[in-house]
């Protein structure tokens, strides 16, 4: 899930890397002041290029902060995925 906890509408930048740091796809997602979304990023036509690899995924935003949740399914199985500031 994402989160805009700022007063003012946001662009987030979604910037998926492999593990050696190539960019595999970069998306773009408005979201108004305030408001939350929840996605999942291989739909996204730009990052359907992560399917099946391993990497991280940068979140920036045009103004403002982003808070994001994170999570792994597998089968019946999740688990959370650690942030990690820049």
């Amino acid at each position: 899930g994402i989160l805009n906890p700022s007063s003012t509408d946001t662009t987030i930048t979604m910037t998926a890397r492999g593990p050696d740091g190539t960019v595999l796809g970069t998306s773009t997602l408005p979201l108004a002041a305030k408001n939350k979304t929840a996605i999942a990023l291989q739909v996204r036509p730009e990052l359907t290029t992560i399917i099946g690899k391993r990497g991280s995924v940068d979140f920036t935003v045009s103004t403002g902060a982003v808070s994001v949740l994170g999570l792994r399914f597998k089968n019946p199985a999740f688990t959370s995925i650690p942030p990690v500031d820049r």
